[in-house]
């Protein structure tokens, strides 16, 4: 199967938790044995319904407005900074 890489210009940044109000934040806390175990991710609607994102993803916005998430590794291997 052939690979493609996007030729199109997009606007990214990069989330973590407690840095951008306008990303809907959720989590929860678990104790057990090792101490306390914190989960924590966030959520944005979009017109094709809720995407989930984990601290480093990265919130793509399109030329046309679309939003997606991509993964850390996955953004490194798709796009390269605009100079």
């Amino acid at each position: 199967m052939a690979k493609y890489k996007r030729r199109s210009t997009v606007e990214a940044f990069q989330w973590w938790p407690n840095k951008f109000p306008n990303i809907v934040q959720r989590g929860f806390t678990v104790e057990s044995s090792e101490g306390k175990i914190t989960r924590v991710w966030g959520e944005i609607q979009t017109k094709f319904g809720k995407l989930y994102m984990l601290p480093g993803d990265w919130v793509i916005t399109e030329e046309d407005g679309t939003q997606s998430v991509c993964r850390a590794d996955q953004f490194q291997n798709l796009f390269e900074p605009l100079k």
